[in-house]
Formats: structure tokens, C-alpha cells, sequence
């Protein structure tokens, strides 16, 4: 959950996780010598959100602690992509994040990673956060080939992705 909380929180711009180890500094400083509980870590998060982690539109993370921590709702995602010709080197690639056996409202940021088919760096890579709410979740975008490597979830934070 916490390193689901470091994703949620990294900035989708820059990709920097800088947000979330602040965080933990500042929670462990607040709380040094006292038992900090759940519900002090889930106040303390409330004011490290980031617009896109704001999914509810309240300025709070509330639907990510409802889900991770109060649920017991262990999703399934899946990803299906396909890639239309819009151009002389230009293709638009639409994609479709599938959330299975998850509680009705389950909602979480799920990370799509597409990479060059030679990934010859990894900073050649782009890197984004979709919403997936209720069954689903969409994406697009425009690339230079047919053949970009489309993935979600590939550092494994997910509880379940096929």
C-alpha cells in the first residue's frame, strides 16, 4: 500500500517521487516518540496530493485509502490497445484499462508506460498515470511508429494486471 501511496503521488509531469519521500519525512518528524496510527498517516497524506491523484475532486485521497485500506477489493487490470494510421509517420495509439473484480467505485491510478520498440533508454520511454474507474479507464496518444511497447503496471505495483 505504501508504495502504491509513492505512486499516487508522483508527479505525472516530471515523473518525480520527491512528494511522497517528503512526506514520509515530515509524517516521521511530526510523529518521532508517539504511536502514530492509520488514521494519522491518511490525514497527514491528505496534504500531498496532487491534482491528479485528486480523482474524487475534493482535495483529498480519501477514495485511495477507501480502496487500499478499508477494502478488502483485490482488482484485476487488463489492457487492450490498438494503433490507427493517422499519417506519414504518425499513428494514434488508443488504449482501454479493464478493471475486473473490483468493488463497485473502486478507482485507482494505474501507470502506462510506452516505449520505443528498440527501448534503447529508458528516458526514451513515456510514462503517464491513467484513471481507471468503475470498469474502465482510456487513454490516447500520438506517436512516430506503429510498433511503441504499451505496458501498464510494469514496476509490479498492481495487485493483479494480465
Amino acid at each position: 500500500m505504501i508504495h502504491m501511496l509513492r505512486l499516487v503521488l508522483t508527479d505525472p509531469q516530471t515523473g518525480s517521487d520527491a512528494r511522497f519521500f517528503q512526506l514520509l519525512r515530515d509524517f516521521l518528524a511530526a510523529h518521532r516518540g508517539t504511536a502514530a496510527s492509520t488514521e494519522d498517516l491518511i490525514d497527514f497524506a491528505q496534504r500531498y496530493h496532487t491534482p491528479a491523484s485528486d480523482l474524487d475532486k475534493n482535495g483529498k485521497l480519501d477514495w485511495f485509502f477507501r480502496e487500499w485500506v478499508y477494502s478488502t477489493g483485490l482488482p484485476e487490470y487488463q489492457l487492450k490497445i490498438s494503433v490507427r494510421r493517422l499519417g506519414p509517420g504518425s499513428y494514434q495509439v488508443q488504449g482501454t484499462i479493464s478493471q475486473v473484480d473490483a468493488p463497485s467505485g473502486f478507482e485507482m491510478l494505474v501507470p502506462v508506460i510506452v516505449a520505443s520498440p528498440r527501448r534503447l533508454r529508458e528516458l526514451d520511454s513515456k510514462r503517464f498515470l491513467v484513471p481507471v474507474s468503475s470498469s474502465s479507464g482510456h487513454f490516447h496518444l500520438t506517436t512516430a511508429t506503429p510498433r511503441e511497447r504499451v505496458t501498464i503496471d510494469q514496476d509490479a505495483i498492481l495487485a493483479i494486471v494480465h
